[in-house]
């Protein structure tokens, strides 16, 4: 078959980069979002360590919730435990150097963190981080 005079792309050409062009910005958008997912994931992740380290930090410092202490009618003093969280993060990363809670690669500046004291001394807090696509995550033992 001869080729007309002043065509220089077959249809196959424009085809195949047709083809390829699509093929590539689907590569690149997959990617990306699989780089975002990775990114939110690993927050989330981090912020579950970090949940943990402060569970491991109030085992080992507890307190008497005030309304719940009382005398037996043996003479034995009666009363709850109530956990005592770090007043701010930079206390729990002290303690992160001595016992190894978590791994010293986790960014404490990234995660945003708030105790609350209720009237009988309970103690509760309030871990979250905000994700790369602008949602907040809250750790799934905040405010327990």
């Amino acid at each position: 078959m001869k080729k007309k005079a002043g065509m220089p792309f077959s249809f196959e050409i424009v085809l195949a980069i047709l083809v390829l062009t699509v093929v590539f910005g689907g590569g690149i958008y997959t990617g990306s979002k699989t780089v975002s997912n990775y990114r939110s994931e690993h927050l989330k992740n981090e912020c579950i360590a970090i949940d943990g380290a402060l569970e491991m930090y109030a085992m080992a410092h507890q307190s008497v919730l005030t309304d719940t202490t009382k005398v037996s009618t043996t003479g034995k003093l009666l009363y709850e435990n109530s956990r005592v969280y770090p007043a701010n993060l930079s206390e729990l990363s002290v303690v992160q150097m001595e016992f190894g809670y978590f791994t010293t690669a986790i960014n404490l500046s990234k995660f945003s963190y708030q105790t609350t004291t209720a009237s009988n001394g309970k103690m509760t807090y309030e871990l979250g981080v905000t994700l790369p696509n602008g949602s907040y995550y809250t750790s799934p033992r905040s405010n327990k």
